[in-house]
């Protein structure tokens, strides 16, 4: 059976493009697959794997109430599809390289290359969801226990781990009291790819992409949207899957009687969500209060500076000092008290904000496979 050169998985995401145009380059001989909120999609893969399946859909109920009473249930499934698939792959073709940046694969690969399934195995690591607070038992079990865990195993057993979020880094050593991994890169500040669908006109809506949660900060932005809208045009758009919190969103939303202001979207493939923000001058990512994301370079924003949208965040997040130094947009404190004079300003110096998102492109790009197996073998 013929090996594999090259095997990942990760999110589809803003990166999905130029990591697939990357790995096919370093070898054709390579399978390559992304995952979204409803399934995992098969996106390259050699011609001898002949009967895998292009598109593997994840066990998740449409129905959010089923979702939320046979919860446990669901995520053992996922766990387990997850495990069997990228279990088989390490078993059946023994990857000379395996990338992943989804802890429970990373889990999987750190397995393979301990008992001589894979040859090199690149973890990639932005989050620490340890010890959040006023969270559920299952979310204590899933966080706590089962996430610290499978990461332990994942960055113990890694040739290299790459961290996204330097605080993220900072908070597993701290947790362990010891470097995990003893071959150790921080990719910060995080590099950005300008987008080719990404435009330059005069842009009238806001964004906000990703799953609403309690701290998302969109109550405090939708009352100001009428006015915004009287003196400027201006709208949003919510990308994003469905949620409890969304729900409470989007019933402020008509009780506001603003539903013609607010485009309301689900989770779309990385191809059309594209084009839909390329009317976005502002991409918004406003945390109420501190959890993990503190830790984190949130993908939602590097999914709107590579499409050249400035962003407007709050001063708790993971990216803010990157933002502030480059002028990458603006940020603002807990209080909200600047933020409609914050987006006005975003509104007439949108162009002056893409100029300062191309300059830090070209400063920061992203590096490739090829340039991360040298750091093993150094």
């Amino acid at each position: 059976m013929k090996r594999l050169d090259f095997l990942s998985l990760k999110m589809d995401s803003f990166d999905k493009d130029s990591f697939t145009q990357d790995a096919l380059s370093y070898s054709e001989n390579c399978m390559l697959l992304y995952f979204n909120f409803n399934e995992m999609r098969v996106e390259h893969k050699p011609d001898h794997i002949k009967r895998f399946p292009p598109l593997i859909k994840l066990p998740l109920p449409k129905n959010k109430f089923i979702l939320k009473a046979f919860f446990p249930i669901w995520w053992l499934l996922l766990f387990s599809t997850f495990m069997f698939v990228f279990g088989y792959l390490c078993l059946r073709y023994k990857p000379k390289v395996c990338w992943t940046e989804v802890t429970w694969v990373g889990m999987v690969f750190g397995l393979a290359k301990k008992f001589g399934l894979c040859e090199n195995f690149i973890y990639c690591t932005g989050d620490w969801l340890a010890h959040q607070k006023n969270s559920s038992f299952l979310s204590r079990l899933s966080n706590d226990y089962i996430f610290v865990y499978t990461d332990y195993i994942a960055a113990t057993h890694c040739d290299l781990l790459i961290s996204y979020s330097i605080k993220c880094g900072q908070a597993r050593e701290s947790y362990w009291g010891k470097k995990l991994s003893s071959n150790h890169y921080n990719r910060y500040p995080p590099p950005i790819q300008i987008c080719k669908t990404a435009v330059d006109k005069k842009a009238t809506e806001i964004c906000f992409l990703g799953q609403v949660r309690d701290d998302s900060g969109l109550d405090k932005f939708i009352p100001l949207l009428e006015s915004l809208n009287k003196m400027y045009g201006i709208r949003l758009k919510i990308i994003g899957p469905s949620s409890a919190y969304r729900d409470q969103i989007e019933k402020i939303i008509y009780e506001l009687n603003c539903e013609h202001l607010v485009d309301l979207y689900g989770w779309i493939p990385q191809n059309e969500l594209l084009n839909v923000m390329q009317n976005c001058f502002c991409g918004i990512n406003l945390l109420v209060k501190s959890n993990y994301t503190l830790y984190t370079i949130p993908g939602k924003i590097i999914q709107y500076l590579q499409m050249q949208i400035p962003v407007l965040i709050t001063d708790n997040s993971g990216v803010s000092e990157t933002v502030q130094k480059n002028k990458l947009g603006i940020i603002i404190d807990l209080n909200f008290n600047a933020l409609e004079d914050s987006i006005e300003k975003l509104f007439k110096y949108q162009s002056e904000y893409r100029m300062n998102i191309k300059k830090y492109a070209k400063q920061y790009p992203n590096k490739r496979i090829c340039e991360y197996l040298a750091m093993i073998e150094n």
